[in-house]
């Protein structure tokens, strides 16, 4: 069983195996498996938006079924416009999960959740095919907590008809792509006779709470988006100091065990941030990635294998093996980089107004703002991945502020004792649809401290 099946108590996911699938299945053989997909109609731009060099979207793909609880409860496949960081209009997709269908019986309106998934390399596992274990938990919380949750695969991702990189933690694409979703998604229920409560929460973890803080910010600073309802969010563990956490994973001696991530997070940022080639792969990386070699495992050179990381465990092992010798065991994240662009971008004492460094505080989230609406904040005290330092810098931020705002915090442990990123994501999950359910009846769930 799967961390993140903990999201629901043994309970309910013993009387799901048991009773309620094959049941509802039989009475509802068409609601079983993911329809038609949906598209924004194309004479509703998104405002704003400016005309740009990528193609239209593709012809809708036939929907993959993939995890078999996911593919279970009903969903539709949305493509929706949107725009990137330069204004660029864009088109998008995502999956919504449907409420239960007794709900639709009894006509009991839902509150739409937005759940902004976490660090993703594969890209067959985007919510659009219903695969891997967010998929189900989107699927478990529209199902038995009975919200309605849409799910954006992200810039990128799914049906983007752009090929460029995924821009990880990038405030402005990923806040774009999350907002501007809410709307189709309304239109989708509506369109499905599921009535909506009034409500919109977004929920995240790790790069999806970094996802889902950059566009709570986005939300309370630009009136584009000051129509959505927001009545709360749920942004969970992750990197929201964004360029004192990167300078510190990036200039660490630590080691690191995905050095595939950095790696594409510096390749994304080339691609946001051309001018200048600050975040080039000649620059920023280890020489001896960028060699090629006839044979082996690493056979190629890094820009081949970012042309083809699907396989992020074979694009772990092909650089350190690379650069060690041994495809196992745990690389320290400065070895993956050229050690002159780390003294004079990120140990420069001219730091954070080096290039890099400007670039980097660009997109970090602590500073400038505060919530108005009630937040959830989650980290492991012992979490490596993401540190826990990122949460509390942005918990002090709001408190120094004067933030007037109710802000709960759970620690993530077990038994008194910090658990790693992974295990974090089951009991964060957990956390934050059962206070998202609190705050639906107009409570609020008693946590360990506030500020």
């Amino acid at each position: 069983m799967t961390p993140l099946l903990r999201i629901f108590p043994k309970s309910i996911r013993r009387f799901l195996l048991s009773a309620i699938l094959p049941a509802h299945l039989a009475a509802n053989p068409s609601s079983g498996e993911s329809r038609q997909d949906v598209q924004a109609p194309a004479s509703e731009p998104t405002p704003g938006a400016q005309a740009g060099s990528c193609p239209a979207a593709a012809a809708p793909a036939l929907v993959v079924p993939g995890d078999r609880f996911a593919s279970w409860v009903p969903s539709r496949e949305l493509v929706y416009p949107s725009t990137d960081h330069r204004g660029t209009e864009r088109l998008y997709s995502g999956r919504v999960y449907l409420p239960s269908p007794w709900l639709r019986r009894r006509s009991l309106a839902v509150p739409l959740v937005v759940y902004v998934h976490g660090t993703e390399t594969r890209p067959d596992q985007m919510p659009q095919f219903n695969r891997g274990e967010e998929a189900m938990v989107g699927a478990m919380a529209a199902y038995f907590r009975n919200f309605a949750v849409a799910m954006p695969d992200l810039p990128g991702y799914g049906k983007d008809p752009c090929r460029r990189p995924h821009p990880y933690c990038h405030a402005k694409c990923l806040a774009h792509a999350v907002l501007d979703m809410v709307h189709p998604a309304l239109k989708l229920l509506d369109a499905e006779q599921r009535p909506w409560d009034g409500r919109v929460f977004i929920v995240g973890y790790s790069s999806g709470g970094y996802g889902a803080m950059a566009a709570v910010k986005e939300w309370h600073t630009n009136p584009r988006y000051a129509w959505i309802p927001l009545a709360g969010a749920a942004c969970m563990a992750g990197p929201f100091h964004f360029a004192e956490s990167t300078r510190a994973l990036l200039a660490g001696d630590a080691p690191y065990h995905r050095p595939d991530i950095q790696v594409l997070l510096l390749h994304a940022y080339h691609d946001l941030y051309p001018d200048g080639g600050v975040f080039s792969p000649d620059r920023t990386l280890h020489p001896r990635l960028l060699e090629t070699r006839p044979h082996g495992i690493d056979r190629g050179n890094v820009q081949e294998w970012l042309q083809d990381c699907g396989d992020p465990v074979l694009f772990g092992q092909r650089i350190r093996f690379r650069l060690t010798g041994a495809a196992d065991g745990r690389t320290a994240a400065r070895e993956v980089l050229n050690p002159h662009w780390v003294e004079t971008q990120l140990l420069s004492p001219h730091w954070p107004d080096t290039p890099a460094g400007r670039i980097l505080k660009e997109n970090d989230l602590v500073g400038g703002w505060q919530p108005k609406v009630p937040m959830l904040l989650a980290t492991s005290p012992t979490d490596e991945c993401v540190p826990a330092r990122n949460t509390y810098a942005i918990m002090e931020d709001w408190t120094r502020a004067g933030c007037t705002a109710p802000v709960a915090f759970y620690p993530l442990t077990l038994f008194g004792t910090g658990v790693d990123h992974t295990s974090g994501a089951a009991l964060a999950l957990e956390k934050a649809f059962r206070w998202l359910g609190n705050l639906r009846k107009g409570g609020s769930l008693p946590l360990r401290s506030r500020l």
